[in-house]
């Protein structure tokens, strides 16, 4: 029995590998990077303002301010903000610094090279010739994103501790391995493709672990892979949707008391202490706050715009996932995610104010928040039929 289960769940991941292999996949997961890649740009702006406006703070309350110290501040939060445009402007230096970050490190290597949007890094290695042939383009794609962005993190994370990529590389410096693992994972967010994990930092991390693994353990289930072929993206994208919203700001209070709570008000503005026992667990909590907050905020204008959108256009386009153009044409906006999803929560929230609960559809709500727009075949019909059965008991 092992073996004829072990061969089905060869064949699954063989066949969602195959599902994501359309070129219009392909275009998809560009549309997608394209939205992550701006909010992500507006966020590291956010973020990398409170840094150094958190660091001048501290600086003047030391009496340790200067000119300098200002422009310096600025020089880092432009190149905080644009830093990854121009790694994805500069491919071949992104890989040549990333094969010299990860030349001792195979494992985080293979880990950002095969791994694939449902396909992990160990079974990618099983995966048929001919599955890896079809989706050569989103492999190709994946990995141009994934280096990208990996180096992008490293170099960021250093310019906060005051050096630089290059010099440290030029001068055989050896590059924390933690620094390259936080790299890693986020070019795996960054491509929807991070397996959660249990007990792990982010919002539904031991959930969607068990989630993930019991999809995956069911091959060809109605409750599996059958119904849920992409259940690693799924849990990726819902994650995404709790960052870049308003909810994340109460994760970043919580996180801004818990420093608190560490270092008192009366010390809550100003540095840490060199070799304080509180130190490195105190500015992990403040920067989870500051990123937080900068998500969050991205997120509430993105939701605000979108809110003002459906409210002007309930009855010109009912479609909660239509957008008009220029020349009167509808453009369905649902494999434009993460875009999607902030047309549908404004869609709700406004169809709520104006009393109207009747035409909200769970199905819309299930494809929407979790991005689960491929419906192709069995799992088409499985889909449907499962939302079909629930809006009936309703």
């Amino acid at each position: 029995f092992s073996a004829v289960y072990d061969f089905i769940r060869m064949l699954d991941r063989n066949r969602r590998a195959i599902m994501t292999s359309q070129l219009s996949t392909t275009a998809r997961n560009t549309a997608t990077a394209g939205a992550a890649f701006g909010m992500g740009t507006f966020m590291n702006a956010i973020d990398s303002s409170l840094y150094y406006a958190g660091k001048g703070i501290q600086s003047a309350l030391a009496g340790e301010a200067s000119v300098e110290g200002f422009k310096g501040g600025l020089k880092s939060i432009v190149k905080d903000t644009f830093s990854l445009l121009a790694a994805l402007d500069n491919p071949l230096r992104s890989r040549e610094l990333s094969n010299r970050l990860l030349k001792h490190n195979p494992r985080i290597a293979r880990i950002i090279d095969r791994t694939m949007t449902e396909v992990g890094a160990e079974d990618a290695q099983e995966l048929w010739k001919f599955s890896k042939v079809v989706n050569f383009a989103n492999i190709a794609q994946d990995g141009f994103l994934r280096r990208a962005v990996f180096t992008d993190s490293v170099e960021r994370q250093l310019r906060r501790v005051g050096k630089d990529l290059t010099e440290e590389l030029e001068n055989n410096k050896n590059i924390p391995v933690k620094v390259l693992q936080k790299a890693a994972e986020e070019s795996l967010e960054f491509t929807f493709s991070r397996m959660p994990k249990a007990g792990g930092g982010k919002v539904g991390d031991t959930l969607g672990h068990y989630f993930v693994k019991l999809t995956e353990a069911l091959p060809l289930a109605p409750v599996g892979t059958g119904t849920h072929p992409f259940a690693r993206f799924m849990v990726n994208a819902m994650q995404f949707q709790y960052e870049y919203s308003p909810l994340n700001a109460l994760s970043a209070t919580e996180r801004l008391f818990r420093y608190g709570q560490k270092r008192g008000l009366k010390d809550f503005l100003k540095p840490l202490p060199k070799g304080a026992d509180e130190g490195p667990e105190a500015e992990l909590l403040l920067a989870s706050a500051r990123k937080k907050i900068a998500q969050s905020t991205v997120g509430s204008a993105a939701l605000v715009a979108a809110i003002q959108y459906r409210a002007e256009n309930q009855e010109k386009i009912p479609e909660w996932y239509n957008m008009g153009t220029s020349g009167g044409r509808n453009v369905d906006m649902r494999p434009f995610f993460p875009l999607a999803p902030y047309l549908l929560v404004a869609d709700v929230l406004v169809k709520l104010s104006q009393g109207n609960t009747g035409a909200i559809s769970s199905r819309a709500i299930y494809e929407g928040l979790t991005g689960s727009l491929s419906r192709t075949g069995r799992e088409g019909l499985m889909v449907d039929g499962f939302f079909e059965a629930l809006e009936g008991e309703g």
